[in-house]
C-alpha cells in the first residue's frame, strides 16, 4: 500500500514499505522495555528488545549514526560538530586532518550545517546542506576515512541509509550551455546565491513549455562568455522529443530554442545524477564504483519508475545493502527508496568478485549528496546511518512493515542473539501513536511482526528525547 504523510516540520513523502515475505528463521521480537540510561553523561531514553534470531554481531553498535550536530561512532558519542553554528562549513579531513573531521572529504565546494531553518522533524537540532555540483559527504572517518581503509580489510557487508531533500526532482534536470543571452529574458534565480535560505526552495524560475512538454526553468548560471541554463522537465524524455522545440516562459513570454546537439554552442546535457556511491578505496582499487543514479542503483538493473519517486521539496529515505558471499563470491545489492525495493540482484560481470581485493578495506560511502554538476545543486541530508552489517533495528507506525507508512532507524548500543539495546529515535514518528519495533538479521530479513513499544501500559511510553549538551567524544 502507498501513503503520503506530511509532518509539521516539513513535507515527507513516504511509500508503503515492501519487503519479501519473512523467511523461516526470521528474527522474532517478544518483548520491549523502555528506560532512562546514562549515555555520554546524559540520561537518554533507551529500548531493550528481547526475542530470538537476532544473530551475533561483532560490534553491538553501528559504525556510524550521524545526526549532523552529533553522532555515534561505534556507540560512542562524538560532539565534533556541536559548536558549529547555522551555515558553518563542515570540516573536511583533507583540510583539517581526519583526526579533526567526521568526513574525509566534502568535495571542496562546501557542505554546511543548518540549524535555524526548516528541519525534517521538530526534534532535530540541525542537518547538512550542500550547494554546487561537487559538494558531498565522503569517506566517513569512523569507517577508515581516506587514509585508514586497511583497518576494515576483509569486510563483506555494508548497510547505509540517509534522508535526502533536493530543490527539484534532479532526475529530470537538463542543462544547456550557450553563448547567447536569450535565457536572461526569462524569470529565474541567479545561481550560487549564498543568501538563499537552506531548508526551503529558493525562488525557482518560471514555468515553461518545451513544445508540448511542461517544466520549469530552474535557474541560469550567468557567465561572461557562456550561460549555463538548468531546466526541470518531468518525464522520461528522449532528447529527440525536445531537440529544436521552442521553450516558452509562461510568465515572461520569452522564448528560446532547445539545442539540436550535445555539448555544442548551444548544447544540451541529458539528466545525469549520482545520489550516492560505494567504493572500496579512493583510488577505486578493488571495488569499482557502485553508483545510485537517476534510474536507481547501477550496475544492478532497476525500473525507470524510480525517477518520479525522487520528487523535489520532500524528504526521501535512501537505503543500500550489499553483501559479498564468502562461499560463492557473489555480490548481492539491495536498494530501497522510501521503503520500496527498487533493485535486488548482482552487479554486471565487470564489477564482480575479480575486482575485490581483501587487502583493502570493505565497501564504504564514497559519496552522499547528489552529484549533478553546476552551481544550482541545492540539497539537504539528515541522519546518515552506516554499518558493516545488515543487522539493524527500526521503529515503525504499523505492526507489519508492508502496512507501515514510515519508519525510523534506531541507534544500537549492545547486540546479542536474544537481546538488543538501542537509543530511542522517534524522528518523524509521534509518541502519541502506536509504534512497533522490528529487528533485521544479518541477511537483511526483518521480523515478520513488530512488537508494540508499550506492551502493557501505553501511558508509560517514554517521552521524546530532550536536546542534549554533549560532553563525551568518540575520538
Amino acid at each position: 500500500m502507498y501513503r503520503t504523510f506530511f509532518c509539521a516540520a516539513g513535507s515527507v513523502l513516504m511509500l508503503g514499505f515492501l519487503f519479501p515475505g519473512a523467511a523461516l528463521g526470521a528474527p522474532e521480537v517478544t518483548g520491549v522495555t523502555a528506560s532512562e540510561d546514562n549515555v555520554g553523561n546524559e540520561n537518554e531514553s533507551t529500548l531493550t528488545i528481547y526475542g530470538s534470531g537476532f544473530g551475533d554481531k561483532e560490534h553491538g553498535s553501528a559504525v556510524l549514526h550521524d545526526f549532523a550536530t552529533h553522532d555515534y561512532e561505534r556507540g560512542v558519542l562524538n560532539d565534533l560538530h556541536s559548536s558549529l553554528g547555522d551555515l558553518a562549513e563542515i570540516p573536511s579531513g583533507q583540510d583539517v586532518g581526519e583526526g579533526n573531521a567526521r568526513w574525509g572529504d566534502t568535495g571542496g565546494t562546501g557542505v554546511h550545517m543548518v540549524r535555524n531553518r526548516e528541519k525534517r522533524h521538530d526534534g532535530s537540532d540541525g542537518h547538512y546542506y550542500g550547494h554546487r555540483g561537487g559538494s558531498r559527504l565522503s569517506w566517513p572517518v569512523a569507517h577508515g576515512g581516506r587514509q585508514n581503509r586497511d583497518e576494515w580489510a576483509g569486510d563483506r557487508h555494508i548497510y547505509y541509509a540517509f534522508w535526502l531533500r533536493t530543490w527539484h526532482n534532479v532526475a529530470y534536470r537538463w542543462r544547456i550551455e550557450t553563448s547567447s543571452k536569450v535565457f536572461r529574458e526569462f524569470n529565474y534565480t541567479v545561481a550560487d546565491r549564498r543568501d538563499v535560505a537552506p531548508g526551503r526552495n529558493p525562488q525557482e524560475g518560471e514555468a515553461i513549455t518545451v513544445g508540448d512538454q511542461k517544466g520549469v526553468l530552474v535557474g541560469v548560471e550567468e557567465g561572461t562568455d557562456i550561460d549555463v541554463v538548468t531546466l526541470a522537465i518531468p518525464g522520461n524524455h528522449n532528447a529527440n522529443r525536445l531537440r529544436g522545440e521552442t521553450i516558452t516562459g509562461l510568465d515572461s513570454g520569452a522564448t528560446a530554442v532547445f539545442p539540436d546537439s550535445r555539448n555544442d554552442d548551444p548544447g544540451y546535457t541529458e539528466p545525469r545524477i549520482s545520489t550516492s556511491r560505494v567504493w572500496q578505496t579512493p583510488s577505486r582499487s578493488g571495488y569499482s564504483s557502485y553508483s545510485w543514479g537517476r534510474s536507481g542503483p547501477s550496475p544492478v538493473s532497476s525500473s525507470d519508475n524510480v525517477r518520479p519517486l525522487m520528487s523535489g521539496g520532500e524528504w526521501h529515505l535512501y537505503e543500500w545493502e550489499m553483501t559479498l558471499a564468502e562461499e560463492t563470491e557473489d555480490i548481492e545489492i539491495v536498494a530501497r527508496l522510501d521503503g520500496k525495493e527498487i533493485a535486488r540482484g548482482a552487479p554486471t560481470p565487470r564489477l564482480d568478485y575479480k575486482n575485490w581485493d581483501p587487502t583493502f578495506g570493505g565497501p564504504t560511502i564514497a559519496q552522499v549528496g547528489p552529484n549533478i554538476g553546476g552551481n544550482l545543486n541545492y540539497w539537504e541530508i539528515d541522519e546518515i546511518y552506516l554499518d558493516n552489517s545488515r543487522q539493524r533495528v527500526v521503529l515503525a507506525d504499523a505492526e507489519t512493515l508492508t502496512e507501515a507508512s514510515r519508519y525510523e532507524i534506531q541507534t544500537p548500543v549492545t547486540w546479542r542473539d536474544d537481546e538488543i539495546k538501542v537509543l530511542l529515535n522517534y524522528g518523524t514518528l509521534s509518541s502519541d501513536n502506536e509504534l512497533f519495533v522490528f529487528v533485521f538479521d544479518e541477511t537483511g530479513t526483518p521480523s515478520e511482526k513488530g512488537k508494540r513499544l508499550c506492551s502493557n501500559d501505553c501511558s508509560a511510553r517514554p517521552e521524546a528525547p530532550r536536546t542534549l549538551e554533549f560532553s563525551q567524544t568518540a575520538r
